[in-house]
């Protein structure tokens, strides 16, 4: 018995643009998320939102997230890890860009 068993485990190299492109999405989405608790104070009393209504846009905002994983995971299984995450990324860039 060989000891030694080869392993086909991939090993992934990333590249220093690689690294920064993945931070640079990371860092999108992370200020696309969190950017509304900065806004909400003078958001909710601009348009005279009770508590608990304002505590229902942040809700709507991580539950659309999470459900935005679900669904662009789905296409990233379908069509490749690649393409889905770039339509991800490209759609939380617009989305901070228009919002």
């Amino acid at each position: 018995m060989n000891s030694h068993a080869e392993v086909n485990v991939p090993i992934f190299r990333l590249s220093l643009p690689q690294i920064i492109i993945i931070f640079l999405g990371f860092l999108i989405a992370a200020t696309a998320l969190f950017s509304l608790t900065f806004v909400l104070a003078p958001l909710s009393h601009s348009l005279r939102l009770s508590l608990s209504q304002a505590s229902l846009v942040v809700t709507m905002s991580w539950v659309g997230g999470g459900l935005g994983g679900l669904g662009f995971g789905w296409l990233a299984d379908r069509w490749g890890r690649r393409r889905g995450l770039l339509m991800a990324l490209g759609l939380v860039a617009v989305s901070a860009i228009l919002g």
